[in-house]
């Protein structure tokens, strides 16, 4: 351990502004202290145990041997807790913090959602407003076409009605004889008749035609209204000059009629003729004819007035279309001036948003900087500060150590001093020779030292040597157990060799034991032999039993010989 902290500190002095990243990932969990004082790794590392820390160059480290070097368990424990407190202090401070960038970042979205939906909603009514007009628009020119193709059919219609009236009466007045004025003056009445049908005819259609822009409620054109003047004009017109040319027509009838009354009754009636009753019979034909026109000339005097209200409510009505088409036009106007002014504010509180937050993000780097700079400060000051503590506290503890040596030298020169003044100068000069004893004990505490401290490293470096060695000797056992787990096959296949060789080397004995007690069995029946010879014939010679010897000897060898080659084999 004492090993791997140096290595942790030299890091941190390497890089003493810290990672941003590590230190949002660690704040989060507490497990990042950025004030907390790093461990001095220079004290651990060179001094060795039992020697105490690196002591004061200009003080002895150890005048008086045996006193404990370490440092009080109670101010180790109140530091120790006054850095627990700053710690949990700053993980406060950052936890409110986050909480603070946590809220301000949902704020910014909830702004962002909401100009979103406005921006969404504007644009779904100016798409509404388009489409809207395009469709008026439409409509308008559909309109717009309709009217001119019906005015012009009505203008193909009317001349060509005026010129057959103006044709009539001319005819009509070229003519000099009382029946060509009676017949002009039904061929007047019955133009003017025709004239009226056509006008009544025209007026229908355009009451039908009013009628169809009335329910469709699209067409509010000037050029209709124009048409509609026109022919109103027109008929107006026609209708006023079609009661004058009767009337005027049925004065002559009557100017003609009186002068042939007066004619008829200056002759006498002695004179009359066919002819002239024809003619009476005529007027009075004339007469109910004028009688059924004026009749028909009230009646479409009555239809014109019906028509001519109707006209005008239709005129009512198209002026209301077209105010309350020019008040949608003004509100669609005020709607995209408003869009547009909204629009535009938006934009700007966009703008001083991105902007606002680009200052933050700015002004929250520099913030980072600065804490990363304070910290590194901070962890620089704290082992600054701990380094002093720990060579005050040194200083102190010898400081007290040489108080005691010279109370004790001060106490026992009083002794001495009581006990013999003139033994001073011998015991200046002991302690003299005992300071210069002390100084050479320093001198070689200080070479020992560092021959420790050198040791120290050296064993140190064997150490990790050895570790290195000891990694290098686990691969090594790692193979070996490998080559044992090998070898213990090997060893199992080869115990199952044997196991089976020595199965049938049993095998082998038994059969050998078995022969060994034919043998002996046949010896038995040999040596029975014998004896029965031996005792059936004494008289037998020497001869015989060195043969029957002999062969019982070449006998056992040659069983003996095949038992062998029977082991061999197997």
């Amino acid at each position: 351990m004492s090993q791997k902290q140096p290595t942790s500190a030299g890091a941190g002095s390497k890089n003493p502004h810290g990672d941003v990243s590590f230190i949002r990932a660690t704040a989060a969990s507490g497990a990042f202290s950025p004030l907390s004082p790093s461990p001095s790794p220079s004290r651990e590392k060179n001094t060795p145990s039992g020697v105490g820390p690196y002591p004061h160059p200009s003080i002895p480290p150890a005048v008086v041997p045996g006193v404990s070097p370490r440092l009080p368990e109670a101010t180790g424990g109140v530091v120790w807790n006054e850095r627990e407190e700053m710690v949990s202090r700053e993980l406060e401070e950052a936890k409110v913090r986050v909480a603070q960038m946590e809220k301000t970042m949902r704020w910014w979205s909830d702004c962002t959602a909401n100009w979103r939906d406005k921006w969404n909603k504007a644009r779904n009514e100016r798409n509404k407003a388009r489409d809207e007009n395009r469709q008026l628009r439409a409509r308008l020119d559909l309109a717009v076409k309709e009217c001119t193709t019906l005015k012009r059919k009505l203008q193909d219609r009317v001349p060509a009605d005026l010129d057959s009236g103006l044709s009539n009466d001319q005819a009509s007045e070229d003519g000099g004889s009382k029946r060509d004025s009676v017949k002009t003056v039904s061929g007047k009445d019955s133009s003017s008749s025709s004239d009226i049908s056509v006008s009544s005819a025209i007026i229908k259609s355009e009451k039908e035609k009013q009628e169809k822009d009335g329910d469709e409620k699209d067409t509010d054109d000037l050029e209709a209204q124009s048409i509609d003047d026109y022919l109103s004009v027109g008929l107006e017109a026609d209708l006023a000059s079609s009661p004058l040319s009767v009337s005027s027509k049925a004065g002559k009838l009557d100017v003609v009629a009186g002068s042939h009354d007066e004619n008829a009754n200056a002759s006498g009636t002695e004179l009359q003729s066919p002819q002239t009753s024809h003619l009476q019979e005529q007027l009075e034909v004339a007469h109910k004819t004028i009688q059924t026109q004026t009749y028909e000339k009230d009646t479409l005097s009555r239809t014109i007035t019906t028509l001519e209200s109707e006209l005008s409510s239709l005129r009512v009505k198209c002026d209301e279309i077209k105010q309350s088409r020019q008040d949608l036009i003004h509100q669609v106007g005020k709607l995209r001036e408003d869009h547009q002014t909204e629009l535009g504010r938006l934009t700007l509180d966009l703008d001083d948003e991105n902007a606002k937050s680009a200052s933050m993000d700015r002004r929250l780097t520099e913030l980072r900087r600065e804490l990363e700079r304070l910290q590194a400060e901070n962890a620089a000051e704290w082992q600054k500060r701990e380094r002093l503590e720990s060579e005050k506290q040194t200083l102190e503890r010898e400081n007290r150590k040489l108080r005691s040596q010279v109370n004790d030298l001060e106490e026992q020169l009083q002794r001495k001093h009581q006990l013999a003044a003139a033994s001073v100068d011998s015991d200046l000069r002991t302690l003299q020779f005992d300071l210069a004893e002390k100084n050479k004990e320093l001198t070689d505490m200080r070479h020992n030292h560092g021959k420790v401290r050198k040791t120290l490293n050296e064993r140190v470096t064997e150490l990790e040597h050895t570790k290195r060695r000891a990694d290098q000797y686990e691969a090594e056992v790692k193979k070996l157990r490998g080559r044992v787990e090998e070898l213990r096959k090997d060893l199992a296949t080869a115990e199952d060799e044997v196991d089976t060789q020595t199965n049938s080397v049993r095998r082998v004995q038994r059969s050998n034991d078995e022969l060994q007690e034919q043998v002996d069995n046949l010896t038995l029946q040999v040596d029975h032999l014998q004896n029965r010879l031996r005792r059936g014939s004494l008289s037998l010679p020497k001869t015989r039993s060195s043969s029957l010897k002999s062969f019982n000897m070449e006998d056992s060898a040659e069983l003996a010989d095949s038992e062998d080659d029977d082991l061999d084999d197997t």
